[in-house]
């Protein structure tokens, strides 16, 4: 599947994906940022919360390719890494960091969006404590083509 999306609409296509798979999850409410929209958020006292980061750029094992001729039009490749951190207040149970870590990778996992923007490699990433509360990732390469 080809599409025309340039890379903010891609971008958002990404976190729209990834937000409707958030608020589906084991455990809700839980806030989600956009961490390049919001850099320097403050977390929610006392919450589990999350941040998203869309990184255009190569994935692991990956290369953008271009131009492949298609007709009368040129398809491209686009590759990038979706980072979804979790937090959980210092001194809590861990366990939310692995149920809401579970519940993503599987909404993820050989999924693709409506423009089909594919997520693969995705995996869970246990980082520990961090001064935002102890801390896990969901790290996902994603890829699609693109014509024009």
């Amino acid at each position: 599947m080809s599409t025309t999306l340039t890379y903010d609409q891609g971008h958002d296509e990404i976190l729209d994906f990834v937000k409707a798979a958030w608020d589906l999850g084991p455990i809700n409410p839980v806030p989600f940022v956009d961490w390049e929209e919001n850099l320097n958020v403050d977390p929610p006292n006392g919450a589990t919360w999350a941040r998203v980061k869309v990184d255009f750029s190569v994935g692991p094992g990956r290369l953008s390719h271009g131009p492949v001729d298609v007709g009368n039009q040129a398809m491209f490749g686009r590759a990038g890494i979706l980072f979804i951190q979790i937090f959980v207040p210092e001194g809590e149970a861990t366990s939310p960091l692995r149920q809401l870590g579970d519940h993503m990778v599987k909404a993820l996992e050989g999924k693709h969006t409506t423009s089909g923007i594919k997520f693969i490699e995705v995996n869970y990433v246990s980082v520990g404590p961090d001064p935002l509360g102890s801390h896990a990732q969901v790290v996902a390469a994603f890829e699609y083509e693109v014509t024009r």
